[in-house]
């Protein structure tokens, strides 16, 4: 059933990314290091993430379409939320985005049934039980 739903987001979010893409608007986007995506995910970094602790590749642990309450719309940003699979390091980059992108995110969002975060399938190689039971056994139980 996981590989079932995975397989549909990835299906998703390719076909989003085909038919958005010959449609994109004509946003002025100034940003070097983030592009925007034109799907559920919002954006996808020009460089590698890896862990200042470890040294392994992070991956995408949520994306969260955010604005500041005090700044109203004049703040419209994406959370990048990536966690190292190796020791669980946990960085969030905000990026700021033109007001428009981050309603047609929103908007793309909805159709999925979704809100304001967009949190992809894990693909680590222990199940969540295997991590759980050793974290527990660090701490000293069993």
């Amino acid at each position: 059933m996981l590989r079932l739903s995975k397989l549909k987001e990835k299906l998703a979010i390719l076909h989003y990314r085909k038919k958005f893409a010959k449609k994109q608007k004509h946003i002025v986007w100034k940003n070097s290091k983030w592009k925007l995506t034109w799907d559920i995910i919002g954006l996808t970094p020009k460089f590698n993430i890896t862990c200042p602790f470890c040294n392994t590749e992070m991956v995408l642990r949520h994306s969260r379409l955010h604005v500041s309450p005090e700044l109203k719309e004049e703040n419209t940003h994406i959370d990048m939320a990536y966690k190292c699979p190796n020791c669980d390091y946990f960085i969030v980059f905000g990026i700021p985005v033109p007001p428009q992108y981050w309603l047609y995110i929103l908007n793309l969002r909805k159709k999925f049934g979704m809100g304001l975060i967009y949190a992809p399938i894990e693909t680590w190689a222990k199940s969540d039980q295997q991590i759980i039971k050793e974290r527990l056994q660090a701490l000293g139980y069993w």
